[in-house]
């Protein structure tokens, strides 16, 4: 019996607005990327391909960093990408380190306004962070870019119609189609996620900004 489900094939639906985001940034010549709560590196992988730069990628599950560094290995990006078993609360680099902090789902952790005014001493000056975060309290959201002393320099929502369509619906049919081939302890709580997905219709928001 199959006892874990890859996900990666469904959230790879959706790399294409980490490819519209990151186009949102100026050009920069080998830039220094931070990856916050990368995961398996499905994002990570692809702003390797967008840039020319390095990327210091974390994440606090040992399995996931793992599998990211089989990855990197398999599509030569071992020297251009460096995962590393992190957690979001204990970041220290040591200074103004990085050109780009990118979170995509991972401000949850801390709240939107611990990470952006946390994560200011690691963006170089003028420098920038990208977050991928819900839609919710947008308000609020924009009124802290501003008391932290970020431009905000474009944004984009991905609407609960897309998340449905290109990951959940996805998702949901390949656990129908071989429910009797998958553990129940690995389709339970994602049968919850999806169930609740429905009953919030959650919309997120990718937030481009300039460290000022």
């Amino acid at each position: 019996m199959q006892t874990s489900i890859d996900r990666d094939q469904f959230r790879s639906k959706l790399l294409k607005y980490t490819r519209i985001a990151f186009h949102m940034l100026p050009k920069l010549e080998n830039p220094s990327i931070l990856d916050v709560g990368c995961g398996s590196g499905v994002p990570t992988l692809e702003l390797c391909r967008l840039s020319d730069g390095h990327i210091t990628a974390i994440d606090n599950n040992q399995d996931l960093i793992s599998r990211l560094r089989k990855k990197c290995i398999q599509v030569g990006f071992r020297d251009r990408i460096s995962p590393i078993v992190m957690s979001i609360r204990d970041m220290d680099f040591g200074g103004k380190v990085f050109d780009i902090i990118w979170a995509e789902g991972s401000v949850f952790v801390l709240g939107f306004e611990n990470s952006i005014r946390d994560w200011r001493e690691h963006i170089k000056d003028s420098g920038f962070l990208v977050i991928h975060d819900q839609m919710d309290n947008l308000d609020r959201k924009l009124k802290l870019i501003l008391k932290y002393d970020y431009t905000l320099l474009s944004s984009f929502e991905i609407s609960s119609d897309i998340w449905w369509k290109e990951y959940y619906e996805p998702l949901q049919k390949f656990i129908e189609e071989r429910e009797s081939e998958l553990d129940m302890q690995i389709t339970r709580p994602i049968k919850r996620e999806i169930d609740e997905f429905k009953r919030q219709n959650t919309s997120s928001i990718y937030l481009v900004m300039q460290k000022t």
